[in-house]
């Protein structure tokens, strides 16, 4: 199992890139930190039809077969927080982001920040088969970070910062997001403070993602609700992050079980896509669409 060690950088970046140090704040007047880069919509736009396409999940061509850069997206539980596969749609992005440009892939390396201890190096070798890669070099270009608190995923993040101006990465996973920021805040006397750390540290994805131009996946957690509105019909659990988690999030998908041994995945909030579902199932190579 990945362990600490592996965020133990060589060498180590000497100091993380300044857009993403914490200013004052004491407003200035002048300096390129506070001069924003303007273009056209018409400069815009052929970047935006470029193919930014990070990895193909096989789920289908509705969300994940053409996962673009310079994108947080948002993978959210619903009606149950068990067994609905978002690890096994982070473990599938992490080898298919490795594949060829031509194939769909990303043709780059991966980071993963594993908050849950989720993470299995079998099951990289498992989807890499699939994919007919060497399991060896699929392992060594996915670089993992272990993180027991908020403050660890922080750090980690800005070490990460330094590696994606020196290395091709195309793709960050997070799993699960509000693991460490649910425990290491208790209660709704800190939940004000909790919302705040999320938010700084969401910002801070938000320009990691259009700087280095990676896609960001995070997954997301659900607790049940303390309303008792469940008579009512209405889901008694609901995703945790608040507005922050949802606003900061350029893509939101929910997943949840559908019958049998199907997954559903639903577009709930996209700039470019309409709401839509989409089934998949969970095999010993990863995701796969139910079409297939």
């Amino acid at each position: 199992a990945p362990s600490l060690d592996s965020f133990s950088f060589h060498p180590r970046p000497a100091d993380p890139p300044a857009s993403l140090a914490r200013r004052g704040r004491t407003p200035s007047t002048s300096g390129p930190a506070l001069t924003p880069s303007m273009s056209s919509s018409a400069a815009v736009y052929p970047r935006a039809a470029s193919p930014r396409c990070t990895a193909n999940g096989g789920t289908s061509p509705l969300t994940l077969n053409h996962l673009e850069t310079q994108l947080c997206i948002l993978l959210t539980p619903r009606r149950t927080h068990l067994r609905c596969g978002k690890t096994q749609i982070c473990h599938t992005l992490a080898v298919t982001t490795q594949l060829p440009l031509d194939e769909g892939g990303g043709c780059a390396k991966v980071a993963f920040i594993d908050t849950e201890g989720t993470f299995r190096a079998e099951r990289i070798v498992q989807i890499a088969e699939r994919f007919n890669l060497d399991s060896d070099a699929v392992l060594d270009n996915i670089l993992v970070a272990r993180t027991f608190t908020h403050e660890m995923m922080d750090n980690a993040l800005t070490l990460l910062a330094g590696k994606f101006s020196e290395e091709p990465f195309k793709i960050l996973i997070i799993d699960s997001i509000m693991a460490h920021f649910r425990v290491d805040f208790i209660g709704r006397g800190e939940l004000s403070e909790r919302q705040q750390r999320l938010g700084q540290f969401l910002a801070k994805l938000n320009k990691i993602a259009d700087e280095f131009n990676i896609a960001v996946v995070y997954t997301n957690q659900v607790q049940a609700d303390p309303s008792g509105m469940s008579f009512a019909g209405m889901d008694p659990k609901k995703a945790i992050g608040g507005h922050v988690l949802a606003h900061a999030s350029h893509v939101r998908l929910s997943v949840r079980k559908g019958r049998g041994d199907a997954r559903v995945i639903k577009v709930v909030d996209a700039p470019n896509l309409k709401e839509a579902e989409a089934e998949f199932i969970i095999t010993d190579g990863g995701v796969v669409s139910s079409d297939a």
